[in-house]
């Protein structure tokens, strides 16, 4: 982290303009070694879960992303805090190994299938790392399959991790004959480790608030031509402080919005 770092949200409506790397050394990151080293274990529940369960595989929640929506699929275990208890169970050694990586807020197993480009985009905030375990990789030439950062390419590699900050305007992209699938790490950076709870909180009021945007007709046509950035932001705070009151674990309501 630069000393000069301040908190920022996507959903503020404002450019993020910080001073982070647009990829992060790994080395800096102890756990990285360990789930690198068991990156195998974790394929090959993937491979099972593909054969026993390939439908629970569902849309990315900002479907607008994805060059075709139904191609870019997650299934999560823990997302901004909330766990999904039934896909933990599913994947038990997955989510073990996980649970050992300090301050994690998101675990997702994340599907590109072949000729589907994830649009440039930001992420929700600058308060996490967001990470990729590479675990079936068509080709590490960044022509065919590879990420943007910024003004940075790199490749997936099968069996190695890779760092960067999603708040920078990124792309990604499968041009390969073949899918590609990585884990998504998302933790904390340790300036804003303290406030782990509050960030998720926001992030996912503003999760639903979007979805319910995207997806309602009557919403849309309600807030053309008014202020939606207040009246969003007004929303957003009642969802946070509602979601920090419930104290919710659970991720029930996750699949619900992003297949409604």
């Amino acid at each position: 982290m630069t000393k000069k770092s301040t908190l920022w949200y996507s959903f503020q409506g404002s450019k993020y303009e910080g001073e982070e790397p647009s990829f992060y050394d790994t080395a800096t990151l102890p756990w990285v070694a360990e789930l690198e080293a068991n990156w195998t274990v974790i394929a090959a529940e993937l491979e099972t879960l593909l054969i026993e369960q390939e439908d629970s595989l569902i849309p990315y929640p900002s479907h607008v992303l994805a060059s075709v929506p139904s191609q870019w699929r997650t299934i999560a275990f823990s997302f901004w805090g909330l766990q999904n208890t039934e896909n933990c169970k599913r994947c038990p050694q997955t989510f073990a190994l996980l649970k050992k990586i300090p301050y994690m807020v998101s675990g997702i197993f994340s599907l590109l299938e072949p000729g589907t480009t994830v649009k440039p985009h930001r992420g929700d905030t600058n308060a996490t790392i967001r990470c990729h375990l590479g675990l079936s990789i068509p080709s590490e030439d960044t022509a065919l399959c590879g990420i943007k950062v910024g003004s940075k390419v790199q490749p997936w590699a099968e069996g190695k991790v890779m760092a960067f900050c999603d708040a920078h305007l990124h792309t990604a992209w499968n041009h390969s004959p073949s899918r590609r699938f990585v884990l998504i790490i998302d933790v904390m950076q340790p300036t804003y480790a303290n406030q782990m709870g509050r960030v998720c909180c926001q992030v996912m009021a503003s999760i639903y608030l979007a979805t319910a945007y995207q997806r309602s007709e009557f919403l849309r046509r309600y807030l053309r031509g008014k202020n939606i950035r207040f009246l969003f932001q007004k929303g957003l705070g009642l969802l946070a402080r509602l979601s920090k009151a419930l104290g919710q674990s659970e991720l029930p309501a996750y699949s619900k919005v992003i297949k409604a």
